[in-house]
């Protein structure tokens, strides 16, 4: 009886560690960088460790992976556990397929086991069909270390998508996919010198049959689909004799319009390390409201301008920022594939030299499609909101008196950061109070109802 109760109070102790462990997933077929990408025709490689455990005596688990049609199981190996007391099954669903995973050492429980163990070494192919942009998910589940004496901790789930890049078609001398051949693509080549080679940050694939006839010829996409279209003759390599394919097929036109991936627009990308920051420096702010569409807005990408403060950029969007080519340009949005959110009614305030009275950018949809749209900048003040009063009573209290019937209210950090927004409609007093618990500095703007024009205000 006092055995069995010391065997529960051990599982019980194991169980509460479940914090402490977590499995480790890495990839053995592409550097850190690209984890969460596939390439079609190529594998995924998995080694699986179980970190912060110490005398592992095995470790199980369950790995379900969606897209079974296109991703296929091809092998494993063991890892720190004898090939012997390693199986791996696999078991294909209509939905799914499913790796059920023993690691075992064969030792007795109360023998030393193995610290932070490496389990099992997954591979994967991925077939020349895979639809490019799918995504797979691989969730590891049912995880389980064994350590002695009879004692099993449970480590908890987790999940990793990743996303194919498949086969694509390019326009030869379109060098930067906007439907026509001309002086622009020549400036796509210059910047991207030396990608597809061995030191390259982008990894580049030769294209079948390539040549500069002008009609659409399917190249597996690289690293980055746009880089692929700049890839002109097909080689593999960007260099100078791309440059011969663009005046071949000078002025040549097509009609395709359906953008290949996010992270094609992006490469190379730089992200803000810092998104909060302060607009003391900067000469004139300028804000824009994103437009509606039928489809979900998942990025907004900016042309060049000049004007523009790259590290003074605000958004209330909860997107990452990233400048494009680390020049003047902006990219917001989601580059990894994930779960779909829509910046609809989004707004980001952009610090420049100059006014910046026409916005061009390219909007990303959720069906793949892309959208390129002028946005104008709200102004800053109508008369509508001329006689809003905001103040502070106290450290935690602001006041606001002479609001419209029906407006907006938001308070932000001098930072940038949004502390407050609220929309009021038919207000039937004059004065409203609202609890900011800061004792710093605020931004306090009102908009008007439809967000068209806005007042900005400067709380001590």
């Amino acid at each position: 009886m006092y055995s069995k109760y010391l065997v529960f109070v051990i599982l019980i102790l194991s169980v509460s560690l479940l914090n402490a462990q977590q499995i480790r997933i890495t990839r053995t077929d592409v550097e850190p960088i690209r984890f969460g990408f596939a390439t079609a025709t190529l594998k995924i490689g998995f080694d699986i460790y179980i970190d912060n455990i110490q005398n592992a005596k095995g470790v199980t688990f369950t790995l379900e992976h969606t897209k079974q049609d296109v991703i296929l199981f091809s092998g494993y190996s063991n890892g720190d556990f004898p090939e012997k007391g390693t199986v791996v099954t696999n078991t294909p669903f209509p939905s799914k397929s499913s790796l059920s995973v023993a690691a075992l050492s064969g030792l007795q429980t109360s023998d030393p086991g193995v610290d932070t163990p490496f389990a099992v070494h997954l591979e994967f192919v991925v077939s020349p069909t895979a639809k490019h942009l799918d995504v797979a998910t691989f969730t590891f589940k049912n995880i389980r270390a064994i350590v002695g004496p009879d004692s099993l901790v449970i480590i908890q789930d987790s999940i990793v998508d990743i996303t194919i890049n498949g086969f694509i078609n390019v326009y030869p001398g379109d060098a930067n996919f906007d439907g026509i051949v001309n002086s622009l693509d020549y400036a796509e080549i210059a910047f991207y010198t030396g990608a597809g080679s061995a030191n390259s940050t982008v990894r580049g694939y030769k294209r079948k049959s390539a040549s500069a006839i002008w009609q659409p010829q399917q190249a597996l996409s690289w690293d980055s689909a746009a880089v692929t279209d700049v890839d002109c003759d097909g080689s593999g390599d960007i260099n100078l004799s791309d440059l011969l394919v663009i005046a071949t097929n000078i002025e040549k036109r097509h009609t395709d319009r359906t953008r290949r991936t996010l992270l094609g627009i992006l490469q190379p990308i730089e992200f803000k390390k810092d998104l909060e920051k302060s607009y003391s420096s900067c000469e004139i702010v300028s804000t824009f409201i994103f437009p509606n569409f039928y489809q979900p807005i998942i990025g907004v990408l900016s042309k060049s301008y000049p004007e523009i403060e790259i590290s003074n950029i605000s958004t209330n969007s909860n997107f990452p920022f990233f400048s494009h080519n680390a020049k003047h340009s902006f990219f917001l949005g989601r580059i990894d594939h994930s779960v779909i959110n829509d910046f609809r009614n989004n707004r980001i305030d952009l610090c420049s030299k100059n006014n910046i009275q026409n916005l061009d950018v390219v909007f990303l949809l959720a069906d793949g499609t892309t959208v390129e749209d002028v946005l104008l900048p709200i102004t800053t003040s109508v008369d509508e909101l001329g006689s809003v009063v905001v103040s502070r009573n106290n450290e935690s209290n602001i006041i606001l008196k002479n609001l419209p019937h029906q407006s907006i209210v938001s308070v932000y950090s001098l930072l940038g950061q949004e502390l407050f927004t609220k929309e009021y409609s038919f207000l039937n007093t004059s004065e409203i109070e609202i609890i900011i618990p800061s004792k710093t500095p605020l931004l306090v703007r009102v908009y008007s109802q439809n967000k068209s024009t806005f007042q900005s205000f400067l709380v001590p």
